[in-house]
């Protein structure tokens, strides 16, 4: 990859916020708690599908995130290694 494209990705601004985001995505549940999630695009969908596990699954979704990226012991002690 030429130096300039890649300075130029690097540099790149994310034009989506969390605001931008929950604008373009729409989630219904059903009776029983099932989501839909009706979106715009699919980084929109991506969005809403963490945003519901989150409601659902909030503490496991951290912990899962921690644990995947090797911190876990840092937040749950040194006999969680």
């Amino acid at each position: 990859m030429p130096p300039i494209l890649f300075a130029l990705l690097l540099s790149a601004p994310n034009p989506d916020s969390a605001a931008a985001m929950a604008s373009r995505v729409e989630i219904a549940r059903t009776d029983y708690g099932v989501p839909h999630i009706y979106a715009d695009d699919l980084a929109a969908m991506g969005f809403g599908l963490g945003y519901a596990q989150s409601e659902d699954y909030g503490e496991v979704v951290a912990r899962g995130l921690v644990r995947s990226r090797g911190e876990y012991a840092r937040y749950m002690g040194h006999d969680s290694i």
